[in-house]
This record gives structure tokens, C-alpha cells and sequence, in this order.
């Protein structure tokens, strides 16, 4: 497998908070800096659409989670989708996700070959103060070694 290292969200539902919350902070590398959404009332599907840098196959997603909040602040639910002839298509869900606080969360996502991906995140646990948003640290999408791709 190898890391895509050139990807980058071009929407997303997040907000910017602090000089550490911000989308791009998903693909730096550190484990001090991630995403995060707004605070809400209500639960809602939150979304992060990110572009490749260019059409690969995508194999495998990975999350790592905050040291803190194991019930709150992170997906109950994923839902993948590749951009194809000029929408979103679905090619992946991943339903009763339990989080790990501080864990590397991986899922194999099968071989869809995409330039774009949507990701959308629901069931999103409420926090201590009553607000649901959700966190992580940073976010991984992998492919398989160029020798294994012309096999896809």
C-alpha cells in the first residue's frame, strides 16, 4: 500500500477553529493539528470532499482519533463516494464504527478509481456539554503499489 500525498480538500463542512483546526491539518503528518466541524444542536452529516491530485485507485482509509472523548466527537457512521462522469457515486459504508481515543481506525474501502472523494460522517456522538461536532487528528486514503494497481 502506499499514502497519497497529494491530496486536498476542496469543501468540506468543517469550520476553522484556532490556527489548528482546519481541513488541510489532516494531511500534515501531526498528530497536534486536525478537522473539526462547528458545534451543533442537532445532529447532521458532516462531509469533507477531497481531490487526489490525480486518478488513482483508492484502497484504504484511515482515521486517527483524539486522546480524549471516546463517545463523542467521532463517526458512528462513513459513506464513501468517487467522482464519476460528472457526480458523486457511492462505493463504500461503514456502519457502527466504535472509536478507539487515540487509535488508528483502517478500513479497506475495495478498488474504486477515482480523482475525487466524498466522505461523509453522521452518528456523530453528543458531547459532555450537550453540543455534537465532530474531531480528529488526521485522515490517511491509501492505494495499492503500482505494480498491484495494473492487476485493479
Amino acid at each position: 500500500m502506499q499514502l497519497l500525498r497529494e491530496c486536498v480538500v476542496t469543501a468540506s463542512s468543517g469550520c476553522h477553529r484556532y490556527p489548528y483546526w482546519n481541513e488541510q491539518f489532516l494531511f500534515d503528518g501531526r498528530e497536534d493539528t486536525g478537522w473539526c466541524t462547528p458545534s451543533r444542536s442537532q445532529p447532521t452529516t458532516e462531509f469533507l470532499e477531497i481531490d487526489l491530485g490525480k486518478e488513482t485507485v483508492l484502497q484504504q482509509l484511515r482515521i486517527l482519533s483524539r486522546k480524549i472523548n471516546a463517545d463523542a466527537g467521532f463517526p458512528g457512521k462513513i459513506v464513501a463516494s468517487a467522482w464519476k462522469d460528472g457526480t458523486w457515486a457511492e462505493f463504500w459504508e461503514q456502519q457502527e464504527i466504535v472509536n478507539t481515543p487515540d487509535a488508528w481506525h483502517t478500513w479497506d474501502i475495495g478498488s474504486t478509481k477515482t480523482s475525487k472523494v466524498r466522505l461523509e460522517f453522521s452518528e456523530v456522538g453528543r458531547r459532555p456539554e450537550g453540543k455534537y461536532f465532530l474531531q480528529f487528528m488526521e485522515l490517511e486514503l491509501l492505494s495499492p503499489a503500482d505494480e498491484e494497481i495494473a492487476n485493479v
